[in-house]
């Protein structure tokens, strides 16, 4: 799981609301905003893997506009990935 840049940081980067955050993520969006990673394009790009199921958590999140950490409280707003290792190259990410 990595932090959602459009819903932990709310587009704002560097975070304000972690100091250990050193790169932001997305599902699959580009945004033109410094170290930030597409998390498909990436687990795309791991030789013989394939994404199994991808999820944006965000259970509780508060869409309200106004900026503050919305992660305090039960709020989510995480991408989670998994991927699954093929054992051998004859199989294709296309067919499984």
């Amino acid at each position: 799981m990595v932090p959602c840049v459009a819903l932990y940081e709310q587009f704002q980067w560097p975070s304000k609301y972690s100091s250990e955050h050193k790169w932001c993520f997305s599902m699959g969006n580009h945004f033109s905003i410094s170290k930030h990673f597409s998390i498909i394009d990436l687990i795309e790009n791991l030789p013989n893997s394939q994404i199994r199921y991808s999820q944006l958590n965000d259970d509780f999140y508060d869409y309200d506009p106004v900026f503050y950490d919305r992660t305090l409280g039960k709020g989510q707003a995480e991408i989670e990935i998994v991927t699954k290792k093929l054992s051998n190259s004859f199989f294709s990410k296309s067919k499984y």
